[in-house]
């Protein structure tokens, strides 16, 4: 392999050791085919960011039980195989109905077969992949840096109001420095509205990739800043913390 694995963004830590689809997967490599994730994910394991597994949800078979039902017009607890009838495998999977019932990660082998022989979508579907032994720290080198913005929106909430460089409460100016004013305007965007740690993370005006070896440590310092600068003029709280999620900002 001779490409140069790109990622998105930071896939976060809960992610590790969880079987996840592929539409969890593409805002951190990319949306492409389930092809094109592999390749991408064969790439960082050769390059040593992580390892992973790939296997096919049980809830497979279990769809696939139930059309053949459909198809047979099987009623009570009678299954295809008591009658005495086979259907074909019209999914392309049937050839790992051993390793799906047992979750059992397929072989590379397996993963081409599978994409080759499968019916359109079904991988989308089904398909399960799990990282490893993820080196975060040099994971994180290979994150695209995120574009800047070239225009500073002017939003006003409740009396809240952001212009610029120039943040007021009812006329009341609010001294904050760059990155602060920009996870003010992500908020004022969207108020009363979970933005997620990605969201934040990925911001090109408030991290770039070369300027913190660890975003989620200045995250936890820069909210916390912005909050106390906001009710030491508001009176009262307005960011709302939901664990291992994000932030709503809200007045009440």
């Amino acid at each position: 392999m001779n490409m140069k694995m790109e990622l998105l963004a930071m896939p976060p830590s809960k992610i590790q050791n969880k079987a996840v689809s592929k539409h969890e997967l593409v805002k951190y490599f990319g949306n492409g085919s389930i092809s094109s994730l592999i390749l991408a994910l064969r790439q960082g394991r050769y390059d040593g960011y992580f390892n992973f597994d790939v296997t096919v949800d049980s809830e497979y078979l279990v769809e696939q039980e139930n059309q053949r039902k459909v198809l047979l017009r099987i009623g009570g607890n009678y299954q295809p195989h008591e009658l005495g009838i086979m259907l074909p495998d019209t999914s392309g999977l049937g050839f790992l109905s051993t390793k799906i019932s047992s979750n059992t990660p397929l072989t590379e082998q397996e993963i081409t077969r599978a994409i080759t022989e499968s019916a359109s979508g079904i991988l989308d579907e089904y398909m399960r992949f799990t990282l490893r032994d993820v080196d975060y720290k040099k994971l994180r080198e290979t994150v695209k840096p995120a574009k800047r913005r070239t225009e500073f929106g002017d939003y006003k909430y409740k009396g809240l109001a952001i212009s610029g460089a120039n943040v007021t409460y009812q006329g009341r100016p609010i001294y904050m420095s760059f990155q602060q004013r920009e996870v003010l305007r992500i908020f004022l965007e969207k108020p009363e509205t979970l933005i997620t740690r990605d969201v934040l993370r990925e911001d090109g005006d408030i991290f770039g990739k070369s300027r913190y070896s660890d975003v989620d440590v200045t995250l936890g310092k820069l909210i916390p800043a912005v909050h106390k600068k906001l009710q030491q003029v508001i009176g009262a709280k307005c960011i709302f913390n939901t664990p291992k999620e994000g932030w709503t900002f809200k007045i009440e």
